[in-house]
């Protein structure tokens, strides 16, 4: 399983604390990472899905997302309309990352991540049959984050 179903409850319901303290317990969300130099990139589906994403090496980069579809595949195969899940980007390079676009995927609010920081970004299905997701940048943390 490529992402806790724990932290996506069924359509309309809130998770619990009690929930999202179950999903960490088992080790999930899992942690991917990358050590890169590189000024572009792609931020793949199986990355979010992982739930928290560590970038290390290089500077200012733009990661690109993967297409909604291979979103909705790294989410699993029970994916709705209006499901949302949250990744965490961890940008531990000494610059600025910005999350573009990909296919099919659509972002709104703030879509950097400082350099030391981190941001929560929600990701929300909006369409199945035709794969589509939307990203929101939710909030931050500062420039205090450490390997």
């Amino acid at each position: 399983m490529a992402f806790s179903h724990s932290l996506v409850p069924a359509q309309g319901i809130s998770p619990s604390y009690g929930d999202l303290i179950q999903t960490l317990a088992n080790g999930n969300p899992r942690v991917a990472s990358l050590a890169s130099a590189g000024t572009s990139e792609v931020l793949t589906g199986q990355q979010m899905a992982s739930g928290i994403f560590v970038r290390s090496g290089g500077t200012t980069t733009t990661a690109t997302t993967d297409t909604a579809t291979n979103i909705l595949t790294a989410l699993g195969p029970n994916t709705y309309v209006g499901m949302t899940a949250m990744f965490f980007y961890v940008n531990l390079s000494s610059g600025t990352a910005t999350i573009a676009a990909g296919s099919g995927v659509t972002t709104s609010g703030t879509m950097t991540v400082a350099t030391a920081g981190l941001r929560c970004f929600v990701l929300t299905v909006t369409n199945v049959t035709v794969p589509a997701v939307t990203i929101q940048g939710a909030f931050a943390l500062g420039s205090a984050v450490t390997a």
